[in-house]
């Protein structure tokens, strides 16, 4: 599965020429998860409020899944190898959940 993801160009640099055929690509990479991606995101928000390890003032899942979207564009060239798209775009839900909810906590400020 790597090579043909590699082989369609999204984790190329994104250079003027190239821009739009790195953006479609990554779109079809990532368009299939959304869903999952969302409700995932609801079950974070809830599961955390509910153990108080963040306070969700205007944390929407929707906020969620695009800080993930832009965190796997930003990068997209260092995603283990390892990992199929899914697990990665989960890991960075996670992570994402986490350092949101830790700037959202107003006994961090």
């Amino acid at each position: 599965m790597r090579n043909t993801i590699d082989q369609i160009g999204w984790v190329e640099p994104v250079t003027p020429e190239a821009d739009g055929k790195a953006v479609r690509a990554f779109a079809a990479i990532v368009s299939p998860h959304l869903a999952e991606l969302l409700k995932a995101a609801r079950q974070e928000i809830r599961r955390n409020i509910d153990i108080g390890d963040f306070h969700a003032i205007g944390l929407t899942p929707e906020a969620i899944v695009a800080d993930v979207l832009v965190r796997a564009w930003q990068e997209r060239q260092h995603r283990p190898p390892e990992l199929q798209i899914r697990e990665w775009l989960f890991d960075l839900l996670s992570q994402t959940a986490e350092d949101l909810g830790r700037r959202t906590d107003p006994s961090q400020n």
